[in-house]
């Protein structure tokens, strides 16, 4: 096996990077959900299902783009 068939195998540096982000968004997402469904906050609730939004994007784009 050859350098750039390693490289592919285990990713790069900016798709660990991206998998590492996007599962501390989600785990911030998720701590907003529960504070805002505890306190019946419809705005806070928004935002948590935003962040959610935003760090599942994160963990899905890193294996649907193609490696060159």
């Amino acid at each position: 096996m050859n350098h750039l068939d390693d490289r592919i195998r285990r990713g790069t540096h900016a798709d660990r990077r991206r998998r590492i982000g996007g599962w501390l968004l989600m785990v911030v997402a998720f701590g907003v959900l529960a504070v805002a469904v505890a306190s019946g906050r419809g705005l806070a609730l928004a935002a948590g299902l935003i962040l959610a939004a935003a760090a599942a994007h994160l963990l899905g784009a890193a294996g649907d783009r193609p490696r060159g």
